[in-house]
């Protein structure tokens, strides 16, 4: 019979293939199947209606294909035949497919429909045959549902107007959720969103489920939903499924519609009264995440936008009774739809917060609504009047969460010892994705005000939180400054304005075969998110120009939160390991840029010289403090200032910690100090020659010779 079928399904007639198919049909079931099950033979005519599918093609291409004999027909009339004759093939081959299904879940709960040796020792297979049992059939299902079905159905969904096709296509989609073993339900789940599946499940349900007649198709569209948004919600995030369940069955509404449930207006779709609006409200909007998320075009980004602020402002807005997961949902359309309306303008018209929005977000924990979303930091310095706790409170969010890796230059041993130090200056560095994700998107749009506001919230998390926050900050201040961050070239893909929070490894915004069915659904209006960003690449400063502007605001304002800390009660460890930590920092910002320096700096000088020599044990600060002051000195002579010059010689008791420091022989973790000192007083004496200056640095401190043997000694 399988060898029968076969022949029939690959004939050349359309009707003798989908009379072939019904026979199929009826084989498919275990009540007309003997334990065991040969799954080889029903392999195989599944193997050849499918081929039979291959060859149709697409319904809008029937001109190039002709399947059967009709000669004597007009071109119209033939024409419309095989139209017909291939829409039923795709029928019939979608109802084989949903009774394939059933029958292997089926036998998934039956013990003795697996063939084996011992219960078929007579199977006929020939020699390059292999029995296959019920978990190698749903494998093969699952490809050929991959690789043939979905993307045939997705080309020909313009010309699925039949209730009965649409409702076996769901069913099939929500077998495979019925199935306990054999696939990755997750990656498929995200396949299918990155497919445009969700935009598809909610125009079906809009062209049928408005009559009662094909309520079948209302409950498996419905049932799809449910199961993709369960398996795309992170594990630990379910909360909003139960609404969903509640009223997801009351949602019929043309697609491009979505939005207008959210802003109220439920009555222009014939809502039932009873259904709770909080509800109505926290599924669209996980509908419209998940759609954002993953690529799929249920709602363009800028009108999603335009609907969210008209949501704030109604009097349906019930935005304070969401809950923590339907807020985060909420602020990244928010701000990703921002992102898009305000990409390529060249000034760019500062809107100003919702009232509604901040008084919400005054209350909240930033942690939990953050989400690892960077646009959220973009829109709170881009928006007029957002408070600095909220600002801050994202900030600190971002800083923490931004991806580092270990520094090429350091070696194994140094990355071990850097994480047990207190000196805050571990030997990682950002990795390229997010750091440029943030600079090409977001920071170049920012005007010199509200850049200003985020070195003000970086230095102001720097004076007043933990080391781990402050060393995020000085991660990200150092990405600033090595200008090889943003030189980098970087491709569109690392730039893409969306990210998905859900997983690094997630498919979505994924174009490649792996994560797409292989052709896309064809829908009529195109509604496809505009991110293309280069079109504003051209409008925003360069990132030299943004990164000399920052260094700028650094070189200013840096200095005057280490002198902050200097006028503390008592400089305790902690406050030592920041201050240490802070000046390194400014030596590499001094190394960058040559400006001349201010009042501010000079009165570093004395803060950090007093410290010196005084009230410190940390070999490692002391070094810090000793290559500060050189790099300062450097960069004061270069302009032609000698204010640090004159300050360093006349300070006496700086110079006799010197001259200690150099007589001290017995700590070999001293070396790396004693050469930076040397290094100091050899500049010292020469630029002491070149201006003329006076001073009292000993002869024996300076010996040449001394110097030189100190040398050898700290290199060998």
């Amino acid at each position: 019979m399988s060898s029968l079928l076969c022949r029939c399904l690959r004939h050349s007639q359309i009707c003798i293939v989908c009379s072939a198919g019904g026979a199929l049909q009826e084989l498919l079931r275990k009540d007309h199947l003997k334990n065991p099950v040969d799954f080889n033979a029903l392999e195989q005519p599944l193997r050849a209606i499918m081929d039979t599918w291959k060859d149709i093609g697409s319904l809008s291409n029937l001109t190039k294909t002709s399947r059967s004999s009709t000669a004597s027909l007009t071109g119209e009339e033939n024409k419309n035949k095989r139209y017909d004759e291939n829409k039923q093939c795709l029928a019939v081959g979608l109802s084989v497919m949903e009774r394939a299904f059933r029958l292997s879940i089926i036998c998934q709960h039956d013990p003795t429909a697996s063939a084996s040796l011992f219960k078929a020792p007579h199977s006929q297979l020939t020699d390059d045959e292999e029995m296959i049992d019920v978990e190698q059939f749903i494998e093969f299902l699952l490809k050929m549902l991959d690789t043939i079905c979905i993307p045939h159905v997705m080309v020909n969904y313009k010309h699925l107007d039949d209730a009965e096709v649409c409702r076996c296509f769901f069913s099939i989609l929500c077998q495979v959720y019925e199935i306990s073993t054999v696939i990755d339900i997750k990656s498929f789940s995200s396949k299918l969103a990155s497919s445009s599946f969700i935009q598809l499940s909610l125009s079906v349900k809009n062209q049928f489920c408005s009559q009662q007649a094909n309520c079948d198709v209302k409950d498996r569209v419905d049932a799809f939903i449910l199961n993709l948004c369960h398996n795309l919600l992170p594990d630990n995030d379910k909360s909003c499924l139960a609404k969903m369940e509640s009223v997801i069955g009351d949602i019929n509404c043309p697609v491009s519609n979505i939005c207008g449930i959210l802003r109220g207006q439920s009555s222009m779709y014939l809502l039932p009264s009873s259904v709770s609006p909080l509800d109505l409200q926290s599924t669209c909007l996980t509908l419209m995440y998940l759609a954002a998320i993953y690529g799929d075009p249920l709602a363009n980004d800028i009108d999603v936008f335009e609907s969210l602020n008209l949501y704030l402002s109604s009097e349906h807005c019930l935005i304070s009774d969401l809950d923590q997961s339907s807020l985060t949902q909420f602020m990244y359309l928010y701000t990703t739809g921002f992102n898009s309306a305000t990409l390529g303008q060249e000034s760019i018209i500062k809107e100003k917060a919702p009232a509604s929005l901040i008084r919400v977000l005054e209350k909240m924990d930033y942690s939990v609504i953050f989400n690892d979303n960077p646009l959220l930091i973009q829109w709170v310095y881009m928006a007029q009047d957002v408070p600095q706790k909220i600002r801050r409170g994202f900030l600190v969010q971002w800083l923490i969460h931004l991806p580092t890796i270990p520094d090429d230059n350091g070696t194994e041993e140094e990355e071990n010892q850097t994480e047990t130090s207190k000196d805050g200056d571990k030997l990682n560095r950002i990795t390229d994705s997010n750091t440029v994700k943030m600079f090409r998107n977001g920071m170049p749009r920012l005007d010199s005000i509200s850049r200003s506001k985020l070195i003000e919230d970086i230095l102001d998390v720097i004076l007043n939180e933990d080391e781990a926050v402050m060393n995020c900050c000085l991660l990200f201040i150092k990405s600033i400054i090595y200008s090889s961050m943003a030189a980098d070239p970087v491709s569109d893909a690392t730039c893409s304005n969306k990210i998905n929070p859900i997983s690094d490894s997630s498919c979505a915004n994924n174009s490649s075969s792996d994560t797409r069915f292989s052709n896309k659904i064809d829908f009529d209006s195109d509604i496809s998110c505009p991110n293309n960003l280069n079109s504003a690449d051209t409008i925003y400063p360069n990132n030299n120009t943004l990164n000399s502007d920052m260094i700028h605001l650094l070189q200013e304002r840096l200095p005057q939160i280490v002198i902050e800390m200097f006028l503390q009660d008592h400089v305790h460890a902690d406050t030592e390991t920041k201050i240490s930590s802070l000046l390194k920092l400014l030596t590499e910002i001094n190394l960058k840029s040559q400006n001349s320096t201010s009042s501010i700096d000079l009165k570093l000088v004395y803060y950090v010289t007093n410290m010196l020599t005084k009230s410190i044990n940390s070999i490692n600060t002391k070094s810090v403090i000793v290559n500060y002051l050189h790099c300062l000195l450097f960069a004061t002579v270069n302009n032609q200032d000698t204010s640090v010059l004159s300050i360093l010689l006349s300070n006496k008791t700086l110079l006799q910690f010197f001259e200690n420091m150099l007589q001290d022989r017995q700590q070999e973790e001293s070396e790396a100090l004693q050469c930076s000192i040397l290094s100091l007083l050899s500049s010292l004496l020469e630029l002491q020659h070149q201006h003329r200056q006076k001073a009292s640095v000993k002869r024996k401190i300076i010996n040449l010779k001394e110097v030189h043997q100190h040398f050898l000694k700290c290199t060998m």
